[in-house]
């Protein structure tokens, strides 16, 4: 007959759940725990994603379809302007700063539009100096 004092107990169970075994199946329980919950919002932001895409999908294609000379270009600009082609941009449209970063006096600029090596663009390519106080004309921009 083992008879052991409520104490004895106490220190047992202690002793137990202070253990090593004890501790990785603790740690075990919450790595699981941790994992359930990212893949449940990987599953949220999957679904949130989907739903938003979906209708400007749907968007793009009908708009694609009711105007087909309408290309998007570098930055998402809607006159299709990249950095492949042949025809060099003299007159960019009013609004092409809103769609591409440029340089304070973009408007004094007697060239054709080029991408500074700093990113930001210019209307002096064809000019010496044209980028000389942004490291350098890196590309030029082409209209479709």
């Amino acid at each position: 007959m083992n008879q052991f004092s409520q104490s004895q107990v106490e220190a047992g169970e202690q002793k137990a759940a202070t253990s090593p075994s004890h501790q990785f199946m603790k740690s075990t329980r919450i790595v699981r725990l941790l994992v359930c919950i990212a893949a449940s919002l990987l599953i949220l932001l999957s679904l949130c994603t989907s739903v938003v895409a979906v209708p400007s999908a749907q968007a793009a294609s009908s708009h694609a379809t009711s105007n087909p000379t309408l290309t998007k270009g570098v930055n998402g600009n809607p006159w299709g302007y990249s950095f492949s082609g042949h025809k060099l941009i003299y007159s960019p449209a009013s609004r092409f700063c809103s769609y591409f970063a440029c340089i304070h006096n973009f408007w004094n600029g007697r060239g054709y539009v080029v991408e500074c090596y700093d990113k930001q663009f210019s209307k002096s390519g064809g000019i010496r100096g044209a980028c000389s106080y942004h490291h350098g004309v890196w590309r030029a921009l082409y209209r479709p």
